[in-house]
């Protein structure tokens, strides 16, 4: 086919369309694996059953009034307000172990008088998957596993310690 000055046309599909194509199908294809997996990046689980489980956790150097919040039955919550889980049991509170460096370049522990190191067990709502154990069904959770919770009156970051089912 030409055109008006005699310039034969070319038609056919380009590899640049092909491309454009391509990419706007892996964009609508992104959104909705997005909006199905939700903020966290966990596929959502539904119809498992969820048991409560003991998640022992420590807390490091944090200040005595944290402490003082930690007792058993205190609810713990998540960034976004979700409940986590409730504190057991007791919780055991030592002074915080540190370092210096001596005059011979070796680290030699001493324990704090100002700071705390924690240690619980909070009782959560969850089941295991073939990717870990999520907490109430959307939040991962394992072993060495940092999370930020929060009381009504602090805030932390907590180092989970061991997950294991609860024996009714």
């Amino acid at each position: 086919m030409k055109n008006g000055n005699g310039i034969k046309k070319k038609g056919g599909v380009s590899p640049l369309d092909i491309f454009i194509v391509i990419l706007v199908f892996m964009c609508i294809a992104g959104v909705i694996v997005r909006i199905y997996m939700g903020h966290d990046g966990v596929l959502p689980s539904e119809g498992v059953e969820s048991a409560d489980y003991a998640v022992s956790f420590e807390i490091k150097s944090a200040l005595p009034e944290l402490s003082t919040y930690l007792v058993s039955g205190e609810r713990l919550y998540d960034a976004e307000g979700n409940l986590f889980g409730t504190v057991s049991g007791s919780v055991t509170v030592t002074p915080a172990e540190q370092f210096y460096e001596d005059a011979d370049g070796k680290y030699v522990p001493f324990y704090s008088s100002y700071q705390n190191d924690i240690r619980g067990t909070v009782t959560v709502s969850g089941h295991y998957t073939d990717y870990g154990f999520l907490v109430n069904g959307k939040t991962y959770i394992a072993p060495n596993y940092e999370t930020e919770l929060h009381t009504g009156m602090s805030s932390f970051s907590l180092r989970i310690t061991g997950i294991s089912k609860v024996q009714s």
